[in-house]
């Protein structure tokens, strides 16, 4: 074995059986390592293509050099499959041929057209490299054949990636399901946070063992409240942020302002441009209830990294967020539009939150700060064009979202009597009249009536003690009516904002009250499912005749 290393510190191993080995690894972080195998290519060719590949490793990283070993590797598996025909110089290559090579890719070997794009500009980088080497192998005549067969195969690559780009984008509604959950996440770990500390990590359970192990205490942890997948999903879908620099985040990354006004994060991750992102006081809570959380499993691991938490078994780790993200979507059953496992993942939640911003502006420039792009290019071709497909939101759609953003921070209306507030219940027992069902409001009674008994305001959102009967839910539906039709007659843009965000405040209570009815419900039925099925069972006695 040889290993040469080149001027820039990068090294490559010779083995002797016709392999490269190469190992690199940007920045410090885990290496990567790329094999060159030259089997597959001729003999007459295999020194030639080296030659071409130690001057691109010369010149370029390890991954640029072997995205060129990869087309030369295609290109001569083709011809093999073929019946290898005699092939000296790629001058001898027609359109027809390049175009039968390009249909091969995408037959036989199931690539994409972006995927085939960067074979072919990867197979152009080598022919170029071996015109300058003068290995007498190809001349400008092959440049001309190959661009002109890229600019006839590919010239609406561009348009077909930003379709499949849409296709990654959140729907309204889908957001509207994702920000339902993550906001009854968030209410249940503020109430699992105050809770005395045990032995288990918070928001775990046991799993219970059913048949002869049932008394046996389980090994597994399930999992209640996932705080790491709402903080996750919170930043990517209201911030942006991206994938790699939530993993590299640390606790020191997050700049509190003492006055309140001016919270931020800075945000770096190896070869993007690090930026500042302003976070509002929401924000910083859920980050500061996710490091409560995790405050135990950070000092075991020694760590100050934020994106740390449990596996099943209850033992510290470093976070894969992909997989944990999958998983949060599988325990609590997140459904796209057409019934299929949402793919949430921090990318498609930063594509959505470009998409938006590129829909509430027409100036490229802010939403190039906004995503944190350094070329505003990629900005316009991933974004901006996005606005002449379906992206835009108007009020009525855009009025339940930032409606379920404003649940995170607002506290559940409707409270379990029996559980959180044993004394009210036992009252309740000798004086029944109230929806005591699902809560208590502790506003002193002006009538005998129920519908007319609150003694403070008529908007119950500025109201300290929130009435919670279910029936006070249709005076949230008509104050959300009111409000709309405020904004819509309303000339004043900075008066129809606020008339808006009242609307929003309303609409933000009915969906915590229907969160909580709807849970009531669920778990009522299956009381009932399972009493009915008790009673159902009789005992048999089995006889021999």
């Amino acid at each position: 074995m040889i290993r040469y290393t080149n001027s820039r510190g990068r090294t490559v191993e010779f083995h002797d059986n016709n392999t490269w080995v190469s190992y690199y690894g940007p920045n410090g972080s885990r290496p990567r390592t790329f094999t060159f195998v030259f089997d597959i290519i001729p003999v007459s060719w295999r020194a030639k293509v080296m030659q071409i590949l130690r001057s691109t490793f010369d010149k370029t990283t390890p991954s640029n050099t072997y995205n060129v070993y990869n087309s030369f590797r295609l290109f001569f598996s083709w011809l093999d499959q073929i019946g290898n025909p005699s092939f000296d110089s790629f001058d001898q290559v027609d359109d027809i041929f390049w175009g039968a090579f390009d249909d091969w890719l995408e037959v036989t070997r199931k690539c994409i057209i972006s995927t085939r794009r960067a074979i072919f500009y990867s197979l152009k980088t080598g022919i170029k490299e071996s015109i300058d080497l003068e290995l007498q192998i190809a001349t400008g005549v092959s440049i001309y054949h190959l661009e002109d067969i890229m600019l006839t195969r590919f010239r609406k690559v561009k348009q077909q990636m930003m379709l499949q780009l849409n296709e990654k984008v959140l729907t309204t509604s889908e957001c509207e399901i994702i920000y339902a959950v993550i906001a009854q996440q968030y209410h249940e770990a503020q109430k699992v946070i105050v809770a005395p500390i045990g032995e288990l990590p918070p928001g775990f359970k046991r799993k219970e063992r059913t048949g002869r192990y049932a008394k046996v205490p389980g090994k597994l942890l399930e999992r209640q409240v996932d705080m790491l997948a709402v903080t996750a999903i919170w930043l990517g879908l209201t911030h942006g942020m991206r994938p790699e620099e939530f993993a590299t985040c640390t606790l020191d990354d997050i700049i509190v302002d003492p006055l309140g006004a001016n919270h931020k994060m800075y945000c770096h991750a190896a070869n993007k441009p690090s930026r500042y992102i302003p976070i509002p006081q929401l924000t910083l809570d859920i980050i500061n209830l996710f490091i409560r959380f995790t405050e135990r499993c950070r000092r075991q691991l020694e760590t100050d990294l934020l994106c740390v938490d449990w596996d099943n078994a209850g033992l510290p780790k470093k976070v894969s967020l992909a997989h944990h993200l999958k998983r949060f979507v599988h325990n609590f059953d997140i459904k796209d539009d057409n019934g299929k496992p949402l793919p949430v993942n921090m990318k498609n939640l930063r594509r959505t939150f470009g998409s938006q911003i590129a829909s509430y502006t027409n100036n490229p420039e802010l939403a190039r700060r906004i995503m944190g792009h350094a070329y505003i290019s990629t900005t316009k071709e991933h974004y901006t064009l996005q606005r002449l497909s379906e992206l835009s939101h108007n009020v009525s759609k855009g009025l339940r979202l930032f409606a379920l953003q404003i649940t995170m921070s607002y506290k559940s209306p409707i409270i379990d009597i029996d559980a959180e507030r044993p004394d009210i219940a036992e009252s309740l027992k000798n004086s029944p009249d109230r929806d005591h069902e699902f809560g208590i409001c502790t506003v002193p009674q002006t009538t005998d009536e129920l519908a007319n008994s609150c003694a403070r305001a008529r908007h119950c959102f500025e109201c300290e003690f929130l009435v919670v009967e279910t029936k006070k839910r249709e005076n949230f539906v008509l104050e959300k009516k009111l409000y709309l039709q405020l904004a819509e007659n309303e000339a004043d843009e900075r008066i129809k904002q606020q008339k808006l965000r009242r609307a929003q405040q309303a609409e933000a209570w009915i969906v915590l009250i229907d969160q909580k009815i709807e849970k009531h419900f669920d778990s009522k039925e299956k009381i009932q499912i399972m009493d009915k099925e008790n009673r159902s069972r009789r005992k048999r006695t089995y006889y021999r005749k």
